[in-house]
């Protein structure tokens, strides 16, 4: 048996419909916002009918099935991104859909789908791409309105400064060069091209954009390669790229704007984020490479983000290594535990896509296959974050988990000295995030792990204990709730009370589990 939307947001005019798999007639289900079973009903024909719903993030049982999903005016609020790598001759506009659905993957970024990244449209079809991959444009659109009427959002890979040598040979004039006047190549099969504002080459980007656009995409993905961070002209003139960027991105959103068009860019290595996170694009995206390569790094990185740009969405595209195991007995706990990470930070994570794939690296067609065993436990964590995303990406919470969890002014108290705020081997992560009459408290377990390294291998997470938690009452009226990966359900959980302080037991977890506490007006 299964159970999944049958679209990866659903817009408040229209009635959320699943797909049901060998699910019985009469088989009763439990509708959920947060707590509250906001309907209930059964199975008839086959179907399960929901009216029209207001705008928020649901959970949906029937029997010991349980899925997500999401109703929302503009779904790039909280963008599950994705990726698609394969446009062959033949390939299927709709091998992605069930997995993209399942994980409830609500973007997707079409990896190099383009002819030449100065010629975004093929003159015929198919076509022979720069890397010599054999496409088809046909594939492309067919991909797009598949993707469109089942709300997956597309958008259209562009590189902001990457062109065939070709066609730079061609145009000296608007190619970089290094200060030593030798043209800037990028894997012996690209020059980089000047985008400032003066160049030929940026009218030629953004009307490949518009074209694009016109194809059937709803956004670009403005890609850059990271390296470098500054170029001179034909003429020697330097380029600082921090101060291009800006410009480039808002001329982009607004032209794009005008025909239903928008963009994010590439912030290779978070670099240059506080230069862009103010630009128009519809949310931020980073990817992440060292030295950031630890969990507290990322914690940090989008903790920056919120404080630079708190009503922006955030992606991180973060890949694992560790997807080149045969097995994925090792790189399982790596995608959990990356997975939830991000997700209790309130970010979100590329790196899954096509018919169930992650990625190993930058270029996406190196990706791995995923076991069957990863994709149940994937999905549970892509359920969660769907089911809880009202909590999870609120933009008003704050991340406190390094004032309030840890130190002499902490103001919640651990029996357990291996919960903290920072990722330790061996030790239970704490994420305290909060807004007046509202706290998460997400828990991570590393209790298994001897490093704290995201690209590398992972033990197996175990059921580990928490204990006791407590701390002072602020508010008469705090009600606490418990849910976890295992047991998505939230359910209120019994405290006691000394003197003012309030103690809870928290149950024993095995990967990701949340506390909220609700008060005053939230509860």
């Amino acid at each position: 048996m299964d159970l999944f939307p049958s679209k990866a947001f659903f817009v408040p005019t229209e009635k959320p419909s699943f797909v049901l798999k060998d699910v019985p007639d009469g088989a009763a289900y439990s509708l959920y916002s947060l707590e509250k079973a906001v309907l209930k009903g059964r199975v008839k024909e086959g179907n399960l009918a929901l009216p029209k719903l207001k705008e928020g993030a649901y959970g949906l049982e029937v029997g010991s099935m349980a899925t997500s999903f999401e109703v929302s005016e503009n779904p790039l609020f909280r963008p599950r991104y994705g990726f698609l790598a394969d446009f062959s001759v033949g390939a299927s506009p709709s091998s992605h859909g069930e997995f993209f659905l399942k994980m409830h993957l609500n973007c997707a970024q079409y990896y190099d789908w383009m002819y030449r990244h100065e010629d975004y449209l093929a003159p015929s079809d198919p076509f022979v791409d720069p890397m010599g991959k054999e496409k088809s444009q046909k594939v492309v659109k067919e991909k797009l309105d598949y993707g469109r009427n089942h709300g997956i959002m597309p958008f259209a890979y562009g590189a902001v400064y990457g062109a065939t040598n070709a066609y730079a040979i061609a145009h000296p004039k608007e190619r970089f060069y290094d200060f030593s006047g030798e043209p800037l190549t990028f894997i012996d099969r690209f020059s980089i091209m000047n985008f400032a504002k003066a160049s030929p080459w940026r009218e030629r980007l953004l009307s490949n954009y518009e074209k694009a656009i016109g194809l059937g995409f709803i956004g670009i993905h403005m890609d850059t390669y990271g390296s470098p961070k500054e170029a001179w002209d034909y003429r020697g003139e330097r380029i600082a790229f921090e101060k291009e960027f800006p410009n480039l991105i808002d001329e982009a959103s607004e032209r794009l704007g005008k025909i239903g068009g928008t963009v994010t860019f590439n912030n290779v290595g978070a670099w240059p984020l506080e230069a862009t996170c103010s630009c128009q694009s519809a949310f931020d995206y980073a990817e992440i490479w060292d030295p950031l390569d630890g969990y507290g790094d990322l914690l940090n990185l989008v903790r920056e983000h919120h404080a630079l740009a708190k009503e922006k969405a955030f992606v991180l595209a973060a890949y694992l290594q560790p997807f080149y195991e045969k097995d994925q007995r090792f790189a399982l706990p790596a995608a959990e535990l990356l997975d939830v990470i991000i997700s209790a930070s309130g970010a979100f994570h590329l790196m899954y896509g096509e018919e169930g794939r992650a990625l190993r690296t930058g270029y996406y067609l190196d990706n791995a296959l995923l076991s069957s065993a990863s994709l149940a436990s994937l999905r549970k964590i892509a359920d969660l974050s769907v089911r809880y995303g009202d909590i999870l990406y609120d933009p008003e919470l704050v991340d406190v988990s390094l004032s309030h969890l840890s130190g002499p002014n902490a103001e919640v108290v651990f029996s357990n000295p291996k919960v903290s705020p920072k990722a330790t081997p061996g030790g239970i992560l704490s994420i305290a995030r909060e807004k007046d009459g509202l706290r998460t408290l997400s828990f991570i377990n590393l209790s298994q792990q001897d490093d704290t390294k995201w690209n590398g291998p992972k033990n197996a997470c175990a059921p580990s204990e928490i204990g006791t938690i407590s701390f002072q009452r602020h508010y008469p009226d705090e009600r606490f709730f418990w849910a976890d990966v295992d047991s998505p359900r939230l359910k209120a959980i019994p405290f006691g009370e000394t003197e003012g302080k309030i103690s809870l037991s928290l149950p024993p977890f095995r990967l990701w589990g949340m506390l909220v506490v609700k008060r005053g007006k939230n509860r």
